[in-house]
């Protein structure tokens, strides 16, 4: 606005200009006309001196006072040093005569200065007001565009640990405040769902941890009981067993949890798949065979090779072959492939038991899920979970679907590049045991 009224004052001053320098042309052209007619000119205007000047630089005054050792603003001025000149300048026009010469009109720039004056005054108070308005329209239109954000922070501040389900209001405007509240509400979304999570997982733990801190205890007071130092190794193995179950599960949750916080080292090396697999089915095969379940390799792919972590591999891999082997009831089947999969393998783990219905594929990925707890044949329900975490620390996926021998597939994908995860916090070398 300040530069608009300066542009503005600039063409006003630029016009008062003209009208001057018009004037003067005006009384010379007059006078000249005289000149010619051999009548002396006469002033119309008292502010205006003239004067003729012939060829020889003779000059006269024809009428008003020719001022003398001024400030002259000559043809052609600027805007901008009119704008600015004094009220003790002149402003100078001239014109030539048919017989040789020229006169030349000065007038005094007063009447100009305090025209100038007066518009800068009416510049300054239209500025003040118009500055006002603007201000009391910004204050009124600010409030009124803020008005949206400040019910978000009012609904925001109400909003804690105990009222996770509130959500910030929308106008259904589409517009950036309605924007954002959107993203405010599914960041909240994501809060209860983690919040939810994170006390589902402390029920579980707590309900999991409970039945080895009962069996602990309730042979401990057995023992005591009895007061029979021949039965207390019975009891001490008991209690060790237990003590040992409650350590895999909490080594299995601070697994999982470190892998999923990007906290877990990775430690790849170039690895023969084949050997890899093949060893833990050797592992396996005398378990199998106590439960009289079949356990077949077929590796298709036995010289593959793949940049991975082989402890972290190792322990995918055992979680689905245990996990089969759980599931799989007497006289059954389990086999395990290996095969080339664009660049890179794919471990599949098929069973002959009950399979995982569509519905839930999903959800046997998440901790502590178990779908028959009575035929699971132990096991916390973190197998799984912790075997899609690997494959995807390692850059693969693993999924389940249907197996032809009429149970479950579980297929663990890996690239060919190995890991696609930087490495996180270093680890004890080792803390990554294949359970026998």
């Amino acid at each position: 606005m300040a530069a608009l009224l300066c542009i503005l004052f600039l063409v006003a001053s630029h016009e008062a200009a003209e009208v001057l320098e018009q004037t003067l042309e005006h009384e010379l052209k007059q006078s000249a006309a005289q000149l010619a007619k051999g009548v002396e000119p006469s002033a119309s205007n008292p502010q205006i001196a003239v004067r003729a000047v012939d060829a020889d630089g003779r000059s006269r005054v024809l009428f008003g006072r020719w001022p003398q050792g001024v400030h002259v603003l000559g043809e052609g001025a600027s805007s901008v040093s009119l704008a600015f000149a004094s009220a003790e300048d002149y402003l100078l026009e001239s014109d030539a005569l048919a017989g040789g010469g020229f006169l030349e009109a000065r007038i005094r720039l007063t009447g100009f200065v305090e025209e100038r004056r007066e518009q800068l005054v009416q510049i300054a108070v239209s500025f003040a007001i118009g500055l006002l308005g603007v201000i009391a329209v910004s204050v009124f239109a600010t409030r009124l565009a803020l008005a949206p954000l400040r019910a978000t922070t009012r609904s925001l501040e109400s909003i804690d640990e105990r009222h996770l389900s509130e959500r910030v209001g929308t106008r259904g405007t589409r517009d950036a405040m309605d924007r954002h509240a959107e993203a405010l509400n599914r960041v909240l979304d994501r809060l209860e769902t983690s919040f939810g999570r994170m006390a589902a997982f402390s029920a579980d733990v707590a309900h999991e941890l409970r039945t080895p801190v009962n069996r602990i205890l309730n042979q401990a007071d057995v023992a005591l009981l009895r007061g029979d130092p021949g039965g207390a190794m019975e009891s001490l193995t008991a209690i060790r067993e237990s003590a040992d179950e409650m350590r895999r599960l909490i080594e299995d949750m601070l697994l999982l949890a470190r892998g999923e916080e990007g906290k877990l080292a990775l430690r790849p090396e170039r690895l023969a798949v084949g050997a890899v697999v093949g060893d833990l089915v050797d592992l396996y095969r005398p378990t199998c065979e106590e439960r009289d379940v079949e356990l077949a390799l077929a590796a298709k792919g036995e010289a593959l090779e793949l940049a991975t972590d082989r402890q972290l591999l190792q322990r995918a891999v055992s979680n689905l072959i245990d996990n089969a082997v759980r599931h799989t009831p007497a006289g059954g089947r389990i086999e395990v492939e290996l095969r080339r999969d664009r660049g890179g393998a794919q471990i599949a783990v098929s069973d002959s038991g009950a399979g995982v219905p569509e519905a839930e594929r999903e959800r046997i990925f998440h901790r502590f899920v178990q779908l028959d707890p009575a035929r699971g044949g132990g096991g916390a329900g973190l197998g799984l979970p912790i075997a899609r975490m690997i494959a995807r620390l390692l850059g693969g996926e693993l999924g389940v679907a249907a197996s032809a021998l009429g149970g479950a597939r579980f297929e663990l994908a890996l690239p060919s590049g190995g890991a696609g995860t930087e490495p996180g916090a270093d680890g004890p070398p080792g803390a990554l045991g294949v359970p026998s």
